[in-house]
C-alpha cells in the first residue's frame, strides 16, 4: 500500500474516531482528502511564504453553510485570501472562516472541513504563493450526510521546481 493511500485510511479513521466521540447523534458530515500535484503526489503545505486552503462552494444561497458562492469569482484574489479569517475573528469583512467555511491545508497535503450541514457541496482549492495565485473548483459527486465522511482528493496542475 502506498504512504499517500494508508495516511488518508489512518486520517479517516482519527476523524471517524473523533465524530463517535462526540456527541450521540451527529448533525453534520465531514470532507477529507488530499492536495495532489501535477504528479499526483501530495501537495505539501510547508513554505511560509505559500498559502493553500480549500474552502466550501454552495451552489444555492439558500443554505446554513458559511461558503463561497458564484460571485466570489468576481473578487479580487488578495482580497479573497485576506476575507479568510481565523475562527475567532469577528470582523465584517470576512468572507469565511478557518475551521468553518475553510480549512487550511496541512503539511502533508491533507485536509479536513468538519461540521459540514447536510447538502450538495463543491470544492475550491487556493493557492497563493510569491507573484503566484490559483483557484480551481471541483466538484463533490456525493452529498454530505449527518454521521458521514467523504474522501476527495483535489488534483491540481501546480509544479513546484
Amino acid at each position: 500500500m502506498d504512504s499517500r493511500k494508508l495516511l488518508q485510511q489512518t486520517f479517516g479513521l482519527t476523524v471517524i474516531v473523533l465524530l463517535l466521540a462526540g456527541c450521540g447523534g451527529a448533525q453534520t458530515g465531514v470532507i477529507t482528502g488530499m492536495i495532489l500535484d501535477d504528479n499526483g503526489n501530495p501537495l505539501a503545505n510547508t513554505y511560509d511564504q505559500e498559502t493553500l486552503i480549500v474552502a466550501l462552494f454552495c451552489p444555492s444561497e439558500d443554505t446554513d453553510s458559511e461558503c463561497l458562492h458564484e460571485d466570489f469569482w468576481d473578487m479580487d484574489m488578495n482580497v479573497l485570501f485576506d476575507s479568510i479569517c481565523s475562527a475567532e475573528d469577528t470582523a465584517d469583512d470576512c468572507i469565511l472562516h478557518l475551521g468553518q467555511g475553510a480549512t487550511s491545508v496541512e503539511a502533508d497535503g491533507s485536509y479536513t472541513l468538519k461540521n459540514i450541514p447536510p447538502g450538495q457541496y463543491d470544492l475550491v482549492f487556493m493557492f497563493r504563493g510569491p507573484g503566484f495565485t490559483q483557484m480551481l473548483k471541483q466538484s463533490v459527486n456525493n452529498p454530505v450526510q449527518a454521521g458521514e465522511i467523504i474522501e476527495y482528493d483535489i488534483k491540481t496542475e501546480l509544479q513546484r521546481k
